[in-house]
């Protein structure tokens, strides 16, 4: 189940890098972008973690970390300040968010 949401988080991230690059890397998409990068990584590093945690087998688990994360766990989340950055764009510029919840249904 873990390695199953490592590699949706990771086809997360790849679908916003497909997303910002489809639609010209836009300036004002830029944070929203490298926030939902980071959270999807932040995502998949620690499924992944887990993963090797929960392995039975002590030495496999040591090998199987070395294998996955040979420098160690560094994929830390979203800063604060990315996160106030991609929200302020979203609160400041409307058409952004228009542009992210246009095929969304309203009630």
């Amino acid at each position: 189940a873990r390695l199953g949401d490592a590699m949706s988080s990771l086809y997360v991230a790849g679908a916003c890098i497909k997303r910002f690059e489809s639609h010209g890397c836009r300036a004002n998409e830029a944070d929203l972008a490298a926030c939902a990068i980071d959270s999807s990584l932040h995502e998949a590093a620690e499924a992944l973690a887990g993963m090797v945690r929960n392995l039975r087998s002590r030495p496999r688990a040591w090998a199987a970390g070395l294998c996955v994360a040979p420098l160690g766990w560094r994929m830390p989340p979203p800063s604060d300040r990315r996160m106030r950055l991609a929200a302020m764009g979203m609160v400041e510029n409307g058409s952004l968010l228009h542009s992210l919840t246009q095929r969304a249904d309203l009630p």
